[in-house]
């Protein structure tokens, strides 16, 4: 036997006319699915600006001819890794603080150029010539500092992340 038929007709005849119960629950529905949306739509876009900030690349950097005096040249050589693009500015540069671009080379917290250094090299070529943009591995970075002392730091920044990838104490 089926419920409808157990029921008195005048239950019967309420049941169908309310039809207010149907309203609120697609409405609740609706709601829901729209907040889903929204939240959807929040979450990628975050992720999308989240996601294009660049990673700390992982870089073996050896350093060698860190000792006090003047004139002092200071090899930094990249052992392996993960290459940095656009590490350095293509265009010759006659300033050296010019030169970097996504790396940066910080001399006791003051960013390495013509007043703290004498001239840089990459592979042999000045800084006051065309570089490639990116640091692979293999590449030989030089910088001619105009007085190095013991204490003093140098520091080789990942500047897109503000992350150190190597830091010297001249000793």
């Amino acid at each position: 036997m089926h419920i409808l038929e157990t029921m008195p007709q005048k239950a019967k005849i309420r049941l169908r006319d309310d039809t207010r119960g149907v309203s609120p629950v697609i409405g609740v529905i609706m709601m829901i699915a729209v907040v889903a949306l929204i939240a959807a739509f929040v979450a990628a876009v975050a992720y999308s600006v989240i996601g294009n900030v660049s990673e700390v690349p992982s870089v073996a950097l050896v350093e060698e001819g860190v000792g006090g005096g003047t004139n002092v040249t200071v090899t930094l050589t990249h052992y392996g890794g993960d290459f940095v693009s656009g590490a350095f500015t293509t265009i010759p540069c006659t300033e050296l603080g010019d030169k970097w671009q996504r790396l940066e080379l910080k001399y006791n917290g003051a960013k390495v150029s013509s007043s703290n250094a004498n001239n840089m090299w990459l592979n042999g070529v000045d800084a006051n010539y065309t570089w490639p943009a990116n640091f692979v591995s293999g590449d030989v970075l030089k910088i001619q500092f105009k007085k190095l002392k013991t204490g003093d730091a140098i520091m080789i920044l990942f500047t897109p992340r503000s992350k150190v990838l190597k830091r010297i104490m001249v000793v």
